[in-house]
């Protein structure tokens, strides 16, 4: 052990009274600041129980459809909508629908379901409600269901082709026309010209990107030709391609589109004559 000297044998200054002296900045906190403090740390752990089930809403909508780029006070605001919305259905299917498959009570009344979703919705504006655990289970199981829901209005556009019937608008929405076209189910057996590579390719797409990264496809049973002389140069079973969004064009061949139109076609003429019948 080395004996404690005037010294520190990591310092350049001796310890005495010609060394530096730096005067480090001490905050004390009082009583009721440490209490704020935890005051709001509390009511931050709070919040974040009571939106957990627009939290699971919003991973599974976003897993789901992909990754967009998208503002925070947007997924803020989506988070909360998800929320509202899971405790609303819950609230619906506890109060209304549960009741009508439980015996009636002496009264004449139905046995009504514990922990309603209208107290978890009073815990985000009153600190002294106590968290109904139950309700924001229930709820977070609800938004699963929801994310599914809103994945699949994203997927076929529900929303948007009932704005366009009604001709609201002729928007197809706020998604990327890469990811439209390539979400279409006439987009199956494609042409992709490479131009970067003066090459193209016919095959089947299996998988694609999101639109905000570069263009990326997983094609299947590909045949690949020179895009200028059109010359066949080999096949293969599966191929992924990245490129820069300018280095490709996707074309449907008009003999598979027509294909495609003709058994739309025949099925909407089944469907009228099963209508007649």
């Amino acid at each position: 052990m080395q004996a404690l000297s005037g010294t520190h044998p990591r310092s350049k200054h001796a310890l005495t009274s010609d060394a530096p002296f730096v005067r480090l900045p001490y905050v004390q906190l009082s009583t009721g600041d440490a209490e704020i403090e935890m005051s709001l740390t509390a009511f931050a752990i709070r919040i974040v129980f009571l939106a957990l089930p627009g939290i699971v809403a919003s991973k599974t909508y976003r897993k789901l459809r992909g990754r967009t780029p998208r503002r925070r006070w947007e997924d803020l605001v989506e988070v909360l909508l998800f929320a509202l919305l899971s405790y609303f259905l819950w609230w619906g299917f506890t109060e209304l629908v549960l009741p009508l498959f439980r015996p009636l009570q002496p009264g004449g009344e139905t046995q009504t379901a514990s922990g309603s979703a209208l107290m978890a919705l009073e815990a985000f504006v009153k600190e002294g409600t106590p968290l109904q655990w139950g309700t924001i289970l229930g709820a977070s199981v609800t938004g699963v269901l929801l994310g599914f829901l809103a994945a699949y209005n994203h997927k076929y556009s529900v929303l948007m082709r009932l704005s366009r019937w009604i001709r609201a608008t002729r928007r197809t929405g706020d998604e990327d026309i890469w990811e439209v076209f390539l979400n279409s189910p006439d987009t199956q057996w494609c042409v992709v010209r490479d131009h970067a590579k003066n090459l193209m390719y016919y095959g089947f797409v299996r998988y694609y990107s999101d639109s905000e990264k570069e263009r990326e496809l997983v094609l299947e049973n590909v045949s690949v030709y020179t895009n200028d002389a059109g010359e066949e140069l080999y096949t293969t079973g599966v191929m992924y391609v990245s490129r820069p969004a300018a280095d490709l064009t996707i074309e449907v061949p008009m003999i598979v589109w027509k294909k495609l139109r003709h058994q739309e076609i025949q099925k909407k003429g089944s469907a009228n004559e099963q209508d007649h019948n």
